[in-house]
């Protein structure tokens, strides 16, 4: 497995957990973020990942910090 599908994964674990945490639903985080459900669906799937610019909003909205999406817990 690639490094970069690992951290893909991770992402795509922890952008879960944290929207769980959180109570935001899919639909409602798209529309924060500015994208379509299913760009939010590819994340959560790990089938691809965010542009810089949507990590930023990402990192802003859920309040944490870069490591706290990419590291595997």
């Amino acid at each position: 497995m690639s490094t970069s599908t690992k951290v893909r994964e991770s992402f795509a674990k922890n952008l879960k957990n944290m929207l769980a945490e959180a109570g935001i639903k899919q639909f409602k985080f798209a529309k924060m973020v500015g994208v379509s459900p299913s760009c939010v669906s590819k994340w959560l799937l790990a089938e691809r990942e965010p542009t810089l610019g949507n990590i930023v909003k990402i990192l802003e909205i859920l309040e944490c910090s870069f490591d706290d999406l990419i590291t595997n817990y």
